[in-house]
């Protein structure tokens, strides 16, 4: 009776998660639909006509799915892998944090900023993907830490301001807030994603489900970089 209940419970999940999945689709259409019409919408259409703005909607998306996806699966990586504490997991992001305070105030004097500090972080993805095949303490981590600290040191304060830069000036207060918007839907869709590959690979171990689930953030840091290499300087 136990495992038919559990059975249950998975199959009630699935459906909830097909509706909410169905749902918000249709809101966004109805979204859509009513923006056409009326005289005044709250996202002029014009707006995502513009190239640079479809561009740096996906960057911001691309962005935030790595950042956020990154720190939901080094945590789980961290204490299930290697048994730290929550305390001791979070200590060991000391380096990323100085590495992340050092390059953004520096962030400034560095060329197309941005454009280097996502190919710095995904220097350190592919670092923390080789440091994944071996067991070790949260510290041996260090390497990669301060590469993806620094990368995104230079990659998120100037992040919306390279983005808007692309973006006619009239529509400047609408864009970042629907950039601001991709923010959250971004790192949501990359928890859920990206999670999603660190939970089916944990039949393995844990380390071997967060090398792959890096090899997934890598990917969008590829893309992200692709597409800052498609807009405008500034």
């Amino acid at each position: 009776m136990q495992g038919f209940g559990q059975l249950v419970d998975q199959r009630r999940g699935q459906v909830v998660r097909r509706l909410s999945l169905a749902c918000g689709g249709l809101a966004m259409a109805v979204f859509a639909a009513v923006e056409r019409r009326v005289p005044a919408p709250l996202v002029r259409p014009g707006l995502v006509r513009q190239r640079e703005f479809r561009l740096g909607m996906c960057l911001v998306l691309l962005t935030y799915a790595g950042i956020n996806s990154f720190f939901l699966v080094l945590s789980l990586a961290l204490q299930d892998g290697l048994g730290l504490s929550p305390l001791a997991a979070a200590l060991t992001y000391l380096p990323f944090a100085a590495a992340f305070l050092s390059m953004s105030l520096l962030g400034s004097r560095v060329g197309r900023a941005p454009l280097a500090g996502a190919a710095t972080a995904g220097a350190g993805y592919a670092v923390l993907i080789t440091l994944s095949a071996t067991l070790g303490t949260g510290w041996s981590f260090v390497p990669a830490l301060l590469l993806i600290g620094a990368g995104q040191g230079l990659l998120v304060p100037p992040l919306l301001n390279h983005v808007l830069s692309a973006v006619p000036r009239a529509d400047a207060g609408t864009a970042s807030g629907v950039l601001a918007t991709g923010q959250q839907i971004g790192g949501a869709l990359g928890v859920a994603v990206v999670g999603a590959v660190y939970y089916s690979a944990l039949d393995g171990s844990p380390l071997h489900a967060l090398a792959l689930a890096c090899g997934g953030i890598l990917a969008l840091t590829a893309g992200a970089i692709a597409v800052l290499r498609l807009l405008p300087r500034n």
